[in-house]
């Protein structure tokens, strides 16, 4: 399965039907009225995240999307059928940007979130709805409002609470770990001497107990987790400098 962390898409939702303009003709009925009724509402565009989808592939071979258009009123007050709502599914922590892609029009962070992102347009009124005492005959029925049309931006966040929260407590403490050690090395690369490194107690890592980050002998390239107690002459750990029995414990 391809990975896709951001695509372009338009969106259109669905115009709202025609009203209706039509008279009542019934037998022994001189005068029926009009009896015109009204259009059908267009569909929304809907966006729902999944949490069974990781990836926008989906959006990468159908960049179209339209909702149905609602159906045209008819006679006897018939109100035309709404159209059906687009619902599309994106992946939890997904982002709907504007087409400068600076403005955030939605942003998904919780299964099953649902957004109505375009509504769909209203119906138009039939001659019915123009009936009065001073005109009991209208011949006026209306369009369906347009819907609305829109291009976005789909963009996954890949470092969001959403997508990296762990389902269990080994995979935490797998990435502490890993990132404990490379910070390790990049604090060994700085340092010129053996000693621990000034102010890195300031900078503790998840699960770290250890008085301080990068202590490590030298000449070693791996970090080790065994621990004994500090038998160099000063320590520097932060602002304070503590004596030759040092109650602490480094990392040897």
């Amino acid at each position: 399965m391809k990975f896709l962390d951001q695509c372009k898409i338009y969106l259109k939702s669905g115009d709202g039907g025609r009203g209706a303009m039509s008279f009542r003709r019934e037998k022994f009925i001189e005068f029926g009225g009009p009896d015109g009724g009204m259009g059908g509402k267009g569909g929304d565009i809907v966006l729902v995240a999944a949490e069974n989808l990781n990836t926008l592939i989906d959006y990468r071979y159908q960049q179209h999307f339209r909702a149905q258009n609602g159906r045209g009123g008819a006679g006897a007050n018939k109100t035309g059928a709404n159209g059906r709502d687009l619902v599309l599914r994106v992946p939890v922590g997904t982002q709907i940007l504007d087409d400068d892609k600076e403005t955030v029009l939605a942003d998904l962070t919780e299964p099953d979130q649902r957004v109505v992102l375009l509504r769909g347009g209203d119906g138009g009124f039939g001659n019915t709805h123009y009936k009065s005492s001073t005109n009991q005959a209208p011949r006026r029925a209306d369009p369906g409002w347009p819907g609305r049309e829109l291009w976005v931006w789909l963009r996954l966040k890949l470092i969001a609470d959403a997508g990296l929260k762990p389902a269990k407590a080994g995979f935490r403490i797998a990435l502490a770990d890993l990132l404990r050690g490379e910070m390790r090395e990049l604090v060994a690369d700085q340092l010129r001497g053996p000693g621990c490194l000034t102010g890195s107690s300031d900078f503790p890592m998840p699960g770290n107990r250890r008085c301080c980050l990068g202590c490590r002998m030298p000449g070693r390239k791996s970090p080790i987790t065994r621990l004994r107690p500090c038998t160099r002459s000063s320590v520097s750990c932060g602002s304070t400098t503590i004596p030759n029995s040092c109650s602490r414990t480094c990392p040897a």
